[in-house]
């Protein structure tokens, strides 16, 4: 404290020209001392107590004025230090509002460095999405377990389809129709049969008119699946690859067709029974005229004489007239050869399987797309922003270009191009397998 005082003093005097250089130099240091002046001040007056010992004590004339004017000064110093301090304004400040000297290199730098963080930022988040795209590969792209195990089953499949055409040196005889129209014929047959049958299903199940509707949908598409089957080995029962009659077929179809011949017979007995019956007759009552009718004047007696029963008549007709339909759509959808229609199914399962698990990874990569692709678009702009700037300046000033000014970000993005791809690849394999499996099973691909 005395140094300062001495150095405050010689600048009062007029004679510290280089120490008011050191003042200068070190106010931010002086004005740190602001908040230890207390503590300043108290280790002086310490060190005077402990410099006095008792006997020895000389009073010097002036030294109480020389300590006041010690602490004057030091306080004045300290804050115009202070003063100096607070006026001063921060980096922050300088930043924002004090005019800073410009020169043309400080605007090709600035774009460098904005055009720096737009490519660390493209960078960071397309990382982020390749995550995401390499997770969705693993888990069901081309590289999952379950997209290896589809492709090996259809190529399994093709390989042996491919065996049996190479014996035959045919497409398919059978006809192709969509499963869907199967389903809807069985739906209108199951509506125009749940009219007729309901009253009577009504006494059988004690029930709802709902049950009764499912009841007779549930009988319609038993009879037309048995039906179908039926009508599938009746097609099959000689075989070209092997060159052999197939016998179980027959008694198949002899067993299913009886099956239905019983269904149909005991349907319309029993309805032609319900329509002459009284009111509140039990369904155990139905089933036991039936029965008694069959024993009595025997089943095909019992089931002509029940046509003359309009309801019944018109059921039989309904119920023959699926079954038909059925038996003879499967006799011409399938082909004769059953070793080469089991192939031929192979293969459609197969491609069905796979499709269904290339679809999934399609949706994926395309809601990861979405998700990304927004902001990716908005920083690259940014990028071909900057970097246009910075490519301006380096021209007018003859600066030479570099990798860095050249770079496309287009480059970078990989995962997504090859993704897609594999996506196109798929897609144009399944063309053109469909068009092929179209020629195998006979027809005409435009």
């Amino acid at each position: 404290m005395g140094r300062v005082a001495i150095l405050a003093a010689r600048i009062d005097d007029g004679r510290g020209v280089r120490a008011k250089e050191n003042l200068a130099s070190t106010s931010r240091l002086l004005a740190a001392a602001v908040i230890f002046q207390p503590q300043i001040l108290i280790q002086n007056t310490k060190q005077n107590q402990n410099g006095r010992s008792p006997g020895r004590f000389r009073h010097k004339r002036g030294s109480s004025v020389n300590c006041l004017r010690d602490r004057l000064v030091a306080t004045r110093l300290i804050i115009r230090a202070r003063e100096t301090f607070e006026n001063e304004p921060t980096d922050r400040e300088c930043n924002e509002g004090c005019p800073m000297p410009y020169t043309p290199t400080d605007e090709l730098a600035h774009y460098e460095g904005a055009r720096a963080d737009a490519l660390s930022s493209y960078r960071n988040l397309l990382g982020e999405r390749d995550g995401k795209l390499r997770t969705a590969r693993t888990t069901n792209g081309p590289g999952s377990d379950r997209w290896n195990r589809a492709e090996d089953k259809l190529r399994t499949a093709e390989r042996n389809h491919r065996v049996l055409f190479g014996k035959l040196q045919r497409p398919s005889d059978g006809k192709q129709i969509s499963f869907w129209w199967f389903v809807i014929g069985a739906i209108l047959l199951a509506a125009l049969e749940a009219p007729i049958n309901k009253f009577m299903l009504d006494n059988i199940l004690r029930g709802s008119n709902f049950d009764s509707y499912v009841l007779s949908l549930f009988m319609t598409l038993i009879l037309l699946v048995l039906a179908h089957f039926a009508g599938q080995q009746a097609r099959q029962i000689h075989g070209h690859y092997e060159e052999k009659i197939y016998y179980s077929n027959i008694v198949i179809v002899a067993l299913v067709l009886i099956v239905l011949a019983v269904c149909v017979g005991a349907l319309t007995i029993g309805r032609a029974f319900y329509s002459s019956a009284p009111t509140g007759v039990s369904g155990q009552d139905i089933f036991s005229h039936i029965g008694k009718e069959i024993s009595t004047v025997g089943p095909w007696a019992a089931f002509v004489k029940a046509l003359s029963d309009k309801s019944a008549f018109f059921l039989a007709c309904l119920n023959t007239a699926g079954i038909t339909v059925a038996f003879l759509a499967a006799f011409v959808t399938h082909d004769s050869d059953k070793l080469y229609q089991s192939t031929i199914d192979a293969v459609h399962f197969a491609e069905n399987a796979l499709s269904r698990v290339a679809k999934r990874y399609e949706r994926m990569v395309a809601r990861i797309e979405r998700r990304y692709g927004p902001r990716l678009g908005n920083i690259a702009a940014a990028y071909g922003a900057h970097n246009a700037k910075v490519v301006e300046l380096q021209r007018n000033r003859g600066m030479a270009l570099t990798d860095d000014d050249n770079l496309d970000l287009t480059t970078l993005d990989k995962m997504l191009e090859q993704a897609r791809k594999e996506i196109g690849e798929r897609t144009h394999h399944n063309g053109s397998r469909g068009g092929h499996v179209a020629e195998l099973v006979g027809i005409e691909v435009a």
